[in-house]
């Protein structure tokens, strides 16, 4: 494996890959499906998820705005 990932399981009938935006890799598993399974499965898409996790890491999400009180905020223009 060229990444590592976290393996969740639960009650499901597939096999999914999320890439979060930190480009922290999270394989979603049925209970019952075998590892070296999920390992080929994540090997097949390895090609998706370094796209994807150079996307996620070239445009990281900006921070957050804090609200306060007598902040002044404009919708459509006008305050």
């Amino acid at each position: 494996m060229e990444f590592e990932y976290t393996l969740k399981r639960s009650q499901r009938q597939s096999v999914a890959i999320q890439i979060e935006p930190t480009g922290t890799i999270i394989v979603k598993a049925p209970y019952l499906f075998p590892k070296f399974l999920v390992d080929r499965f994540v090997q097949k898409k390895m090609p998706w998820i370094k796209k994807k996790i150079a996307v996620a890491t070239r445009f990281p999400l900006s921070v957050k705005q804090t609200v306060a009180d007598g902040d002044i905020y404009y919708y459509l223009g006008a305050p």
